[in-house]
Formats: C-alpha cells, sequence, structure tokens
C-alpha cells in the first residue's frame, strides 16, 4: 500500500469502494450537525432522525475497513456519543474507553451550560492488536493508588493537557488561516489529540484512515509518525487544504506510490498524472 493516499469525494462510497480491513487504525472526526456553515455541500443542520441515518452508514462502513484487532477513535458531540457508543457495539465493535478532552474556553451554550470537555469514544474490533499505554505522555503527572504506577505521566482517559485551537494573540502555528485572516476549517482539531491515539493503538507502518479529512491533522499526525495515511474529504476546498498540509511533510520529495507509480481511484481507475495524489468522486477524471 502506498504511504499516502488521499480521494476527494462522498466518504461512503470511497470507503465502499475500499478493500475490508484496510485500516490498522481509523480516526474519524464527522460533522456534529451542529448548524456550522462547512465549505462545499455538507447538510449540517439535518433532522436527528436524518443525521443518525447519514451516520450510521459510515460508521457500518468504518467496522468493515478496520482489520481485526483494530481500533477506531470517534470524536463526537456531547449530543450524539451515547447513540454513537451503543450503535457500534451493536454492529461490532467493542468498547474501550470514552476519552475525555477537557479545554479551557468553553463553548457557549444558550439554555445550558457551556461545554468545557468533548467525547472521544475508543473503540476495538476484538481484543486491540496493539495497545501500548505507555507510548505517550502527558504534560502533569498523576498520582495512582498502586506502587507499580506510582506518579506517573502515562495517558488516562481525561487529557486535559491539549489546548483547544483558538485565534488570536494566542493562536498556535498549527491552528490554518485563510487569505482573509479567517479559520480555514471552522472545527480544527489539535494535532496532539491525533498523534496521542495513532501512539498508542499503532505501530509505525500501520495505516491510518481518516474519513473526515478537513484540515488534514490526522494525516499530519500519521506522517509525522511514519504511519501510512488514507484521508477522505467531501469539501473541495477543505481537501485542497489538507493536501497542501500534508505535502509541505514530504519536501522536497514529491508524494507517490513505493513503486514510483501513481497508484489509481478504486472507483474509477483514473491516474493523476503529476503527483500521485488520489482524488475521486467528484472530480475531473472520475465518471
Amino acid at each position: 500500500m502506498d504511504d499516502v493516499r488521499l480521494y476527494h469525494g462522498d466518504c461512503l462510497d470511497i470507503m465502499r469502494a475500499l478493500p475490508d480491513g484496510e485500516a490498522d487504525m481509523i480516526f474519524a472526526d464527522p460533522p456534529f450537525n451542529a448548524g456550522k456553515k462547512y465549505k462545499g455541500d455538507l447538510d449540517d443542520a439535518k433532522p436527528v432522525a436524518e443525521y443518525y441515518a447519514w451516520l450510521d452508514e459510515r460508521l457500518a462502513q468504518m467496522v468493515c475497513l478496520l482489520t481485526p484487532g483494530g481500533t477506531l477513535w470517534l470524536m463526537q458531540d456531547q449530543r450524539h456519543v451515547g447513540w454513537c457508543q451503543v450503535r457500534l457495539v451493536e454492529i461490532g465493535l467493542d468498547f474501550r474507553n470514552i476519552v475525555v478532552w477537557a479545554y479551557t474556553n468553553p463553548t457557549p451554550a444558550r439554555y445550558g451550560l457551556p461545554k468545557t470537555w468533548r467525547p472521544i469514544l475508543f473503540m476495538s474490533k476484538g481484543t486491540p492488536k496493539h495497545f501500548d499505554g505507555q507510548a505517550d505522555e502527558m504534560l502533569k503527572e498523576t498520582l495512582y493508588h498502586t506502587p507499580t504506577r506510582a506518579k506517573t505521566h502515562w495517558p488516562h482517559d481525561l487529557w486535559p493537557d491539549i489546548p483547544k485551537l483558538v485565534g488570536g494573540f494566542l493562536a498556535p502555528p498549527e491552528l490554518l488561516f485563510d487569505e482573509a485572516g479567517r479559520f480555514a476549517h471552522l472545527a480544527q482539531m489539535p494535532v496532539k489529540i491525533a498523534e496521542r491515539a495513532i501512539k498508542l493503538a499503532t505501530q509505525p507502518d500501520n495505516t491510518v484512515l481518516d474519513p473526515f479529512m478537513g484540515s488534514g491533522t490526522t494525516g499530519d499526525a500519521a506522517r509525522r509518525l511514519g504511519r501510512k495515511f488514507v484521508g477522505i474529504e467531501c469539501s473541495q476546498e477543505y481537501f485542497a487544504l489538507a493536501e497542501k498540509r500534508i505535502r509541505e511533510i514530504f519536501r522536497p520529495s514529491p508524494l507517490r506510490s513505493n513503486h514510483g507509480l501513481h497508484p489509481e481511484c478504486p472507483i474509477c481507475g483514473y491516474r493523476l498524472p503529476e503527483n500521485g495524489l488520489l482524488r475521486s468522486g467528484l472530480t475531473t477524471g472520475c465518471t
């Protein structure tokens, strides 16, 4: 498999065209149906039943793409995480954790308390074939009541050490802006979240898949950690953003397959002649 494959199109169509067992790990951060105005044709304000039906098709396909022992990390909103957990168990995954990403700068809420944390479901297809709970360190040590762990920096299910990406004079270098100075993507995730999950649940040369690639955060983390990456994005604008971001990791060498050939789109067989990055679904060359 090529080190990097990027697809433009509906992730459901792309995932159906990929072989079962394609991914050792999937990190998915789908739209939360929160009414955000994303670039492209995505409707982020569906009736709840319609949103769950939309999500259900894609979750089922993710399960098919996981190799036995593979893991799924699903970031969701507090409103939907319970439904997602129950549904994923129903379609064959085992529950491992709900990771709580706790942050400052709460998300405002008109008729409820401001949100200071976001859930990340950690599921597996059977017993994880790889999990190393000491593969990453948190910034602050945790005091355990067992001599074998004592004070350690090993991760647990509360991640309060990863700041939320905010703009202004506090904006970190990883936060991407467009030419007008606005956020290049409305829901950019800190790269450290994907990095920690990848470290814990994969080994070098494993394949990480992100069906909602967005600004390319998961791909950025995967490639810097020496993992293969498959990314899918439905918005042309966000696809270009992620493509550029991931390409920067490879400079001066272009992205191409291990054999020096440009790989083909699994849907139409189209070859992109310049850089080996796959496009499919709605792009020129696909039928």
